[in-house]
């Protein structure tokens, strides 16, 4: 269970890792509705929050930015991978014509805090290296990492106010605040999987990611270099989102 490349034993943590996420509901699945552009944001809520907080901490609305994705597949036709995609081209099935795009605004994981993302199927905590180092310090007792985690945890759910978080956001918000009795297991969790969750880190640091049919199992994964600083300027600045 706890395998790792040094001994060349694969971990459950990194075969979890690498299923696909599930897919998200779209328009005609029962999602808000609204225009394709507006659906990220619209099902789906991320906020910040200190690993320390202090009388002056406030929990914070994250920042956004706007990105191009790919809308569906030429003709029609589905591929698997780009070497699937390139051999339909080959082969004629389908044109050579680029694939389309729009742009979607999407969340931004904060680099200094902690960011707590929502979602329909689950949740996320983005621990960026400021937040790795801190509790790095504490590596050497699980006690202090447990008392660390749950502290910030409890602190956040319990210091944000629901009505100040935009109306189409609030369903999601709900979902996460569902986490407050399972804050102390989390935090153990955690804490009983830190080596992994280091061994996980690249350097720009570690997202866990559960589902909320079992909120305590949370899966490391690596933060990517693209979602680890700011590419371009926010399209929003933070909003302050405290009880």
């Amino acid at each position: 269970m706890a395998g790792s490349p040094d001994d060349n034993r694969l971990s459950v943590w990194s075969a979890l890792d690498a299923l696909p996420a599930p897919k998200r509901p779209t328009i005609t699945d029962d999602a808000p509705a609204g225009s394709a552009d507006d659906v990220q944001i619209q099902g789906d809520v991320m906020v910040y929050c200190p690993l320390h907080p202090t009388a002056e901490s406030k929990v914070e609305l994250a920042h956004t930015k706007v990105v191009e994705v790919p809308v569906g597949q030429p003709d029609g036709v589905e591929h698997n991978s780009r070497w699937d995609f390139l051999w339909s081209v080959t082969v004629g099935l389908v044109k050579s014509s680029p694939p389309k795009t729009k742009r979607v605004e999407t969340w931004v994981p904060s680099t200094t805090e902690i960011s707590f993302h929502a979602l329909w199927w689950g949740y996320r905590m983005y621990l960026p290296p400021p937040v790795m180092a801190s509790i790095n310090e504490d590596e050497s007792e699980a006690e202090k990492i447990v008392g660390t985690i749950t502290a910030a945890l409890t602190w956040f759910l319990s210091n944000t106010n629901v009505a100040s978080i935009p109306p189409p956001l609030q369903p999601a918000f709900l979902l996460l605040q569902k986490l407050a009795p399972y804050a102390g297991y989390i935090a153990t969790f955690i804490a009983w999987i830190w080596g992994t969750v280091k061994h996980t880190d690249k350097g720009n640091g570690v997202v866990l990611t559960a589902t909320w049919l079992l909120p305590v199992a949370l899966i490391p994964s690596a933060i990517k270099a693209s979602d680890a600083s700011l590419t371009t300027p926010p399209t929003a600045a933070a909003q302050t989102v405290a009880a």
